[in-house]
């Protein structure tokens, strides 16, 4: 109130503007409680729509990460440096063994690469027991 006894204008007109965003707040608020409820109404009947679907969630994620393990060790596996056992892609391991030819050679191969190598330059593999041809 002012000193003659009467309102203040603006004092009232911000009472009244206050009340009116009170109210608004309210209605808000119980509007937002409203949709809050709606939706987990919603949210629950899709869960029971699902119905026993919901205990095999975690199926999906399970197996896709046993198959990237299997993968894994799979491309480990091929890929290691020791793995010389691979066949070839030419085939010629598969004729070698339908040609019906006696392949002990093919089987001793690599004994014969590791003899060559061991083998200085310039000095054939054979027999040099100390005999000579010149003499």
């Amino acid at each position: 109130m002012s000193k003659s006894g009467r309102k203040d204008p603006a004092i009232s007109e911000s009472r009244e503007r206050l009340a009116a965003l009170r109210s608004a707040y309210r209605q808000a608020a119980a509007d937002a409680a409203h949709a809050e409820a709606r939706l987990a109404a919603g949210r629950a009947r899709a869960l029971d729509a699902l119905g026993g679907s919901r205990r095999w969630s975690w199926f999906r994620p399970a197996s896709l990460a046993a198959g990237i393990g299997i993968a894994a060790a799979l491309m480990i596996f091929v890929l290691l440096p020791g793995n010389t056992h691979t066949p070839s892609a030419d085939g010629t391991g598969m004729q070698v063994v339908l040609s019906g030819q006696d392949y002990a050679l093919y089987q001793n191969l690599d004994f014969y690469a590791w003899l060559a190598m061991q083998q200085p330059a310039g000095h054939p593999v054979g027999n040099h027991h100390g005999s000579s041809r010149g003499s």
